[in-house]
């Protein structure tokens, strides 16, 4: 069977269906000289992945030769306005099913990402952090790294969460481990660790609800 384009797919089974690359494939549209538009949109999407800010059109133009600055400045006019209107800043999070609305772009990825939301004391969020970034299915992290990002906040409390590229959702005993070490040293500083939720496309799994912090 051929494979839906982007917008056949879209019209088929709306916008929700198609993954990042797809998604990128619409915004810039064409190729360039030797490289799809598929195979281009790969690669813009493998190098905002390792990036926490929303790049400036010269990254894309100098990352991806031929891209031009025209699409360049096209990308970043997308992402920085999809961030500007759906900054998970103030969404209140009081149980672990809410955690996928403000992590909802780590459920399709190929790669592990660890990342920290701090909240305040009304349980909203203040701000999301990507803390480490790994290859395949394994990604390191260290309390420190983690707590940082916490009190650079002057959070209440937060939550970790990484995701299984897998799409296997049960933690393995290295993700048991970081929880107890992350959990430990929170409580030396007298900061609360809520969760640490693992998602993937296929859901999620909570220590917290399965009784392991």
């Amino acid at each position: 069977m051929e494979k839906l384009l982007p917008r056949e797919k879209t019209k088929l089974f709306g916008i929700k269906s198609l993954d990042d690359a797809e998604l990128m494939s619409m915004i810039i549209n064409t190729g360039i000289k030797g490289r799809s538009v598929f195979q281009i949109s790969k690669s813009i999407v493998n190098g905002i992945d390792t990036m926490d800010i929303v790049p400036e059109p010269e990254e894309f133009d100098k990352n991806n030769r031929g891209l031009g600055y025209a699409k360049s400045c096209t990308i970043s006019a997308a992402l920085e306005f999809a961030r500007r209107r759906f900054n998970p800043k103030k969404l209140r999070i009081t149980s672990p099913s809410e955690v996928l609305n403000a992590v909802y772009f780590m459920r399709m990825k190929n790669r592990e990402f660890f990342v920290v939301i701090t909240l305040n004391g009304a349980s909203e969020v203040i701000n999301i952090h990507t803390v480490s970034i790994g290859i395949a299915n394994k990604t390191q992290v260290h309390p420190r790294e983690v707590l940082a990002e916490v009190i650079s906040d002057r959070a209440c409390s937060y939550i970790a969460v990484h995701n299984h590229p897998s799409g296997n959702i049960e933690p393995s005993a290295e993700d048991i481990k970081i929880t107890d070490r992350l959990f430990k040293a929170g409580e030396l500083l007298g900061i609360k660790m809520l969760d640490h939720i693992i998602v993937s496309h296929k859901g999620y799994y909570s220590m917290l609800e399965n009784g392991k912090l």
